[in-house]
């Protein structure tokens, strides 16, 4: 189990990696391309991308949502 004090480290650690996780995540982006094509367009929906890490697919989600609010990431 991770203690308390450790959290702000791996915070860092994973802020750090973020600037360049897009650049390297090939494989997580083509399969989030094929998912992609099973989700329905979503008129008026509010959707919240839940594991976003970077919200690479944000704009593509709000593609499927043309009249709705938002995507949460």
């Amino acid at each position: 189990m991770t203690s308390v004090s450790s959290k702000p480290y791996i915070a860092q650690r994973f802020s750090r990696a973020a600037t360049s996780y897009d650049q390297a995540a090939h494989l997580q982006q083509r399969v989030g391309h094929q998912l992609l094509r099973y989700v329905p367009v979503l008129p008026y929906a509010t959707i919240a991308d839940i594991g976003a890490g970077t919200g690479y697919f944000c704009p593509y989600l709000q593609a499927l949502n043309p009249i709705g609010d938002k995507v949460y990431a």
